[in-house]
């Protein structure tokens, strides 16, 4: 799974492919898909902006709670280089 996000910020797309999320973000962005196209995929090592949005994998877990949308979703990077979901707060 893989979503689109800006660090510091909320989750705006979620899809099994990272064009897939990138087609569900242009939903909620005000840009609408060209803003969604401006997503960099984030490679391992590559430093992150606020100010930008970046495409990068993610567990099921925190996919689950985003399409869920039950409440807050409070994520960060796991060991493994995903975005995890820490917890929802409703």
């Amino acid at each position: 799974m893989f979503a689109l996000y800006q660090p510091d910020g909320g989750i705006f797309g979620i899809g099994e492919t990272a064009e897939a999320a990138r087609a569900d973000a242009a939903e909620w962005l005000e840009g609408g898909m060209d803003e969604a196209l401006r997503a960099e995929l984030f490679h391992a090592g590559q430093a992150e902006r606020s100010d930008r949005l970046y495409i990068r994998e993610c567990t099921p877990e925190l996919a689950a709670a985003v399409l869920e949308d039950s409440g807050t979703v409070v994520y960060d990077v796991n060991q493994e280089g995903l975005l995890d979901l820490i917890e929802i707060i409703e």
